[in-house]
């Protein structure tokens, strides 16, 4: 269709210009703007984090940034490093990093972020530890520890004694979730289907690992260390006995003035040599133990690890 404005007034000419150039601009966006501009493109992910402890990849692991899109669809955004001096995020070679891509998902489809503690650091789905993660909302994603908000509210008391041997006999070698009434002594949210948690004692420079639970009424899943249980049952509750089969190096039974408990954060699929940086509670016995003690425990979750991701 042609349009000839030469017989037309000014006036007239002036209308009919601005039909055409309204037309012109009532096309689709598709055919003004391409689709992935007017869907807003996306180029990389920029986070930081902070609280992170720097690992040992022999022993620890090493942290991968993940990008969860729809449908549990991740892409691997890269591995990454904590400088032990500064905190900061670096790569393999120590230089600072904050901005991760991927070519394996769409970034602009991205739901959410998660950070894993791969004992492969190649690995190409995550299928370590979790550690922190978070959705998008807005373009920003505030990253946590996947676990219940009530972590921060966790507390109790654990008492000194050693029940599997019978009553008066080694009772500053062992430690149980109990008050002096032989209740549940612990106050904790549940755990999820990533985490859950496990209780350590540190003595004689040795931090022993005695068991994994996931609720405060009932017993974890060892007693490795307990005496003849059958004879004298042990609690229904988290705790251990250090009486038989000592790691080497160690003679129980030991006397546990002193040393240190704490409950921490473990992920479900994966053992890793030492205990998580997820430290919910920690106890310190006193010195000189007779046995029948109740230790306060005191909530270490506000340094947990936390971050923040950004599409930009």
């Amino acid at each position: 269709m042609k349009f000839n404005l030469a017989h037309l007034s000014p006036r007239t000419s002036l209308f009919a210009l601005s039909l055409i150039l309204v037309g012109a601009c009532n096309q689709t966006p598709t055919e003004v703007t391409s689709l992935p501009r007017a869907l807003g493109e996306v180029e990389a992910v920029r986070v930081n984090m902070e609280s992170l402890q720097p690992l040992d990849p022999a022993t620890d692991g090493t942290y991968v940034l993940w990008g969860l899109g729809e449908r549990n669809q991740s892409g691997r955004l890269g591995a990454f490093f904590i400088d032990p001096t500064t905190g900061a995020v670096v790569d393999e070679s120590g230089a600072p990093i904050d901005t991760f891509t991927t070519e394996e998902l769409a970034l602009r489809t991205l739901q959410g972020i998660l950070v894993t503690i791969e004992a492969n650091p190649d690995s190409a789905t995550p299928t370590g530890m979790q550690i922190i993660s978070g959705t998008f909302i807005d373009r920003v994603a505030e990253l946590t520890v996947p676990v219940s908000s009530g972590i921060t509210s966790a507390s109790g008391t654990l008492r000194v004694f050693t029940p599997t041997d019978g009553p008066g006999t080694n009772e500053t070698s062992g430690v149980w979730m109990v008050d002096a009434a032989g209740e549940p002594s612990l106050n904790m949210p549940d755990t999820t289907a990533a985490l859950e948690f496990e209780l350590f004692i540190e003595v004689a420079g040795r931090n022993i690992n005695v068991g994994r639970f996931d609720v405060v009424n009932n017993r974890d899943n060892f007693c490795r260390f307990c005496a003849d249980f059958e004879e004298f049952a042990q609690p229904e509750r988290p705790g251990d006995d250090l009486l038989v089969n000592p790691p080497d190096g160690l003679v129980f039974p030991i006397d546990l003035s002193g040393a240190t408990v704490r409950i921490s954060l473990e992920g479900r699929a994966n053992d890793f040599v030492q205990q998580s940086q997820l430290v919910v509670l920690e106890a310190v016995l006193p010195s000189g133990l007779v046995g029948g003690e109740i230790v306060g425990f005191t909530n270490l979750a506000a340094s947990f690890p936390s971050g923040q991701a950004v599409l930009y």
